[in-house]
């Protein structure tokens, strides 16, 4: 046995003797095991052949943005399954990105034996359990979520009226505010609903999906194109947890007058990957079975609400030192994701109050887009995981509505709950319709677009990262067309506009000089001045800290050479 994996076959025994079940009950204990193998020398696919393993979408997204098929992508070798399983010991599935096996035993003596096969290159333990021991639902940080009964409405019917100002020809209802902050309500109303996007939802169950009247031009269009259960394979996805069914809702639900989600014309995969009974790191596992399947199938996004820290055995916790991006299981299956041209969004995590509040995994990840949560005034949710990642990178990246956002209820309308659960997929819709439309970007393209278009992209912090994004910058960015009111060099756009303790000023220019940026009441009272440096093309100027303002109208003046330049805003 080589010295690499004597080393894990004392860690593997070492967790199953402090406070575990110990081997002599193996017949009451159910263990999974990851078994990593050494290659794929002899697999009968080949990357010149990927139609073998990938569908038609997935290998049109590889053409266009010229990503080569490798090895990793080829599905595992299926006589090393072949030899597991004559082992004795039970193969549930496999991972063609970790190139690895998942097996179930009852003695870990049977995965311990696996060591000494030529093609096994590490058992890594991921999942013990009492059978003695009745199940409990877990509620902690992979279901980033509450319900908040203090704001709930419960709202029956198309006809009911909205509470707050809705605009364009979409009826928004409660769920104005949240679509409005990203400027989702811009692209929407110049044509970018979602149309063309795939978006995969990697979640713990989607409870009456398929019926509740939300989903109802979901299910109508045929925009639910796959469900697939990776925790329990066979079942239904339908079944479970209805936290899937509300993260859902944020993109795809359709209520006109309740809640309208911010990509309700983008096609959907629902793929659960939770374990609701117990919390283990098997569960990465299936999130990356289910980040494969997303790939395969050809989704262009992936939308994660769950978060992986600590575990129900102390032994199999992750540390702090794990959110590094690269150590954890759904960070490296995130990473791979994001390298095959899919764009991740992932929830911070629910920790800012705790022990543990930094953020999750796989928001740990690099090269995805990691979601924190403000209230509809865009403040600070004071449950957002906190960044950096533990390699020092912004983290989180970008902030949308997770307290007080509006989702879908059990009784057909809408209600309000809090989490970055629903940060991430209200964040994950918005940026699909920028995507569709500017087709042509990259996965990395359009989140270097977003974070620009952020309200603190210049002063980013540990609590909302680059801040709250502005899409409609973010297609101006990308090279889209111009906003309706910018038609000339002298012309500016302020948004939002109210504003609240941020605004993005945004214009063109012809030549690179100095500017003066003033803001002022009605009085001629200054309350900000600046001088920055403008650049020929598209400027985006960040102006922040303005929460001390007083409510009401400012008069914002650009001074450029002998032009002169307002605009009259509001602070709400």
């Amino acid at each position: 046995m080589s010295r690499s994996k004597l080393i894990l076959s004392i860690i593997i025994v070492f967790a199953l003797q402090t406070g575990v079940p110990s081997v002599v009950m193996a017949q009451k204990v159910t263990m999974k095991f990851m078994v990593s193998l050494t290659d794929k020398d002899s697999t009968p696919y080949l990357t010149t052949h990927p139609e073998a393993f990938l569908s038609e979408r997935a290998i049109e997204r590889r053409s266009k943005f010229g990503i080569p098929v490798t090895e990793q992508d080829l599905p595992v070798y299926p006589g090393y399954l072949d030899s597991l399983h004559n082992s004795g010991v039970k193969v549930l599935s496999a991972s063609k990105w970790l190139n690895a096996a998942l097996i179930e035993v009852n003695d870990s003596a049977d995965a311990m034996n696996l060591l000494i096969l030529p093609f096994v290159n590490s058992v890594d333990l991921l999942y013990i359990k009492d059978s003695t021991k009745q199940g409990k639902i877990i509620q902690n940080d992979k279901m980033l979520y509450e319900i908040a009964p203090a704001l709930m409405s419960v709202l029956k019917g198309k006809s009911a009226k909205s509470p707050r100002e809705s605009s364009g020809i979409i009826n928004y209802g409660f769920s104005f505010a949240q679509v409005n902050m990203l400027g989702a309500n811009y692209l929407h109303q110049i044509g970018y609903t979602g149309d063309s996007i795939v978006i995969a939802v990697l979640d713990a169950g989607f409870s009456m999906t398929d019926f509740l009247p939300v989903f109802d031009s979901l299910r109508y269009h045929n925009r639910i194109l796959s469900t697939r259960n990776f925790a329990n394979p066979g079942e239904t996805v339908y079944g479970s947890s209805q936290h899937g069914t509300m993260v859902l809702s944020t993109m795809g639900g359709n209520l006109p007058g309740v809640i309208v989600g911010t990509a309700p014309h983008a096609s959907y995969h629902l793929l659960l990957s939770e374990d609701v009974t117990s919390e283990f790191p098997v569960e990465e596992f299936y999130w990356c079975q289910a980040a494969e399947y997303a790939d395969s199938a050809g989704a262009d996004m992936i939308n994660s609400s769950l978060g992986y820290t600590t575990y129900d055995h102390p032994v199999l916790s992750h540390t702090y030192a794990s959110m590094d991006g690269k150590t954890t299981l759904s960070a490296r299956a995130a990473t791979i994701a994001s390298s095959r041209g899919m764009l991740v969004s992932a929830s911070a995590g629910n920790g800012g109050g705790g022990s543990w509040h930094y953020i999750c995994s796989p928001g740990d990840a690099d090269s995805i887009l990691t979601v924190g949560a403000v209230d509809v005034s865009g403040q600070y949710a004071p449950f957002s995981s906190t960044g950096p990642s533990f390699d020092g990178r912004v983290k989180p990246d970008v902030a949308a509505v997770g307290f007080g956002a509006t989702i879908s209820s059990s009784g057909g309308g809408a209600t309000f709950g809090n989490g970055t659960s629903f940060s991430s997929p209200i964040m994950c819709g918005a940026v699909a319709c920028l995507w569709q439309a500017n087709p042509n970007m990259s996965n990395m393209e359009i989140i270097e677009a977003v974070r620009k278009s952020a309200h603190q992209f210049t002063f980013p912090d540990t609590l909302l990262g680059y801040g709250i994004p502005n899409l409609a910058v973010a297609h101006l960015l990308l090279g889209g067309q111009k906003f309706p009111d910018i038609t000339e060099e002298k012309e500016i756009r302020v948004a939002p506009n109210p504003f609240y303790d941020y605004m993005l000023v945004t214009f063109y220019a012809t030549d690179t000089q100095n500017i003066l940026v003033e803001l002022y009441d009605l009085r001629g009272r200054i309350y900000h001045s600046r001088t920055v440096r403008k650049s020929s093309g598209l400027n985006v100027i960040n102006l922040g800290d303005l929460n001390k303002l007083t409510s009401g109208a400012y008069i914002l003046k650009i001074v450029d050479g002998s032009n002169v330049i307002t605009k009259k805003v509001i602070r709400r």
